[in-house]
């Protein structure tokens, strides 16, 4: 048994060591679905400056339903993927900062406004040079504030899906 888990480990790190290529810089711009359980599902649409590791983004939220307890919103964040090459599965840690103008639940007249600090891990799926798709989970707290009500805490979980295209990506010179 162990010459075989021995043998899969080495098939799996020569996949992902020669599968993989110098990080680049790139412009990416990333469409996807997050759905927050003290909130509705939103549409994000990021757009991301990659330099080497270190990925810093910025966009907005739409909320995707009629009934809906976010309203519109705006995202900033950074992205840090370990890996010193690119792969076609990467990893990634996060740091995300969304405001969003919201209700105090989804039939209230009380409109108010959140801040969500979150920290998380993902991953890309890079498809081909171009194109990508993302996971992400994060957690963290949601300070809250409502007209007529004092301010409140809350836990805040996040689970993001959505794809990615990169615009613009400069190659280092080989």
């Amino acid at each position: 048994m162990k010459p075989f888990i021995l043998l899969l480990f080495l098939i799996l790190i020569t996949g992902i060591v020669f599968g993989q290529k110098d990080r680049i810089k790139s412009v990416s711009i990333e469409n996807s679905a997050s759905y927050n359980y003290l909130e509705d599902i939103q549409f994000d649409c990021l757009l991301l400056y990659g330099l080497k590791q270190h990925e810093p983004f910025i966009g907005i939220g739409i909320p995707l339903n009629n009934n809906h307890v976010s309203n519109y919103g705006v995202s900033a964040g950074y992205k840090f993927y370990p890996n010193k090459k690119m792969s076609d599965f990467d990893l990634f840690f996060m740091y995300l900062l969304r405001a969003n103008s919201r209700k105090l639940y989804s039939n209230s007249v009380s409109n108010g406004f959140s801040l969500h600090n979150l920290v998380g891990y993902g991953f890309n799926v890079n498809l081909n040079e171009k194109v990508f798709v993302k996971h992400h989970l994060a957690a963290g707290i949601e300070k809250s504030w409502f007209k007529g009500y004092d301010a409140f805490n809350d836990l805040s979980l996040e689970i993001n899906i959505g794809i990615g295209f990169n615009l613009f990506s400069v190659r280092p010179k080989e």
